[in-house]
């Protein structure tokens, strides 16, 4: 009796591995490749799709193969033989230190106020002296070629006016701007068919494992 019992126990911690291992094989190249297509259509239209003067520099566009890089090498997956978990990616837990993401994360915080976009030539134009210096997002730009963002006061615009006669600066495409969920949609997504998606590996499983019977 003490043999069969154990024969059964041995079985069904065999079929729980190879469960969990084939699971993991269907997140890896069906489910994961679903969530990542998912969330850079998301970044397209919330984020790219915003931006209509093509003259901005702060474009998400700029960032996006970055963005892309950074979600095929996030870890999705934490498996052993006794557990599977998926992860989403979300803000908190996304590598924004990688690169020049901190753009991304900035804007994803959301911006309140109006704001331009200023060059350090036309910041000196105008103020006779250079911007304060402050920490990058991106440290490979030269300084002469960095962006500053100032609020636009009714100050910043008289002296854009006087010096420059016209409107020349370039609005911040996400001044008032409020938090974007940008992870939150494949979240929900995710949530919505995780046991649809386990349910269809059990089945596969237990067909395989069924041929096999308990030994």
């Amino acid at each position: 009796m003490t043999t069969v019992v154990n024969k059964v126990k041995k079985s069904v911690k065999s079929y729980n591995e190879v469960l969990i291992e084939s699971f993991g094989d269907d997140i890896e190249s069906t489910y994961i490749p679903q969530i990542k297509e998912l969330i850079m259509a998301d970044y397209d239209s919330e984020l790219v799709d915003v931006v209509t003067n093509r003259k901005s520099k702060t474009n998400p566009l700029f960032y996006r193969e970055e963005f892309e890089v950074a979600l095929n090498e996030f870890e999705y997956i934490v498996q052993n033989k006794d557990y599977i978990t998926l992860i989403i990616p979300d803000v908190d837990n996304f590598p924004w230190s990688k690169g020049k993401l901190k753009i991304i994360l900035n804007i994803l915080e959301g911006t309140s106020g109006i704001y331009v976009e200023v060059t350090e030539e036309q910041y000196i134009q105008m103020y006779s002296k250079r911007p304060l210096s402050v920490e990058p997002y991106d440290k490979t730009v030269p300084r002469k070629e960095r962006i500053y963002l100032l609020r636009y006061t009714s100050k910043v615009q008289r002296r854009e006016k006087e010096v420059f006669n016209r409107r020349v600066l370039v609005r911040y495409p996400f001044s008032n701007f409020p938090p974007i969920e940008l992870f939150e949609p494949t979240v929900k997504f995710v949530e919505s068919n995780f046991k649809i998606w386990l349910a269809d590996s059990m089945t596969n499983t237990t067909k395989e494992y069924s041929k096999k019977g308990v030994h």
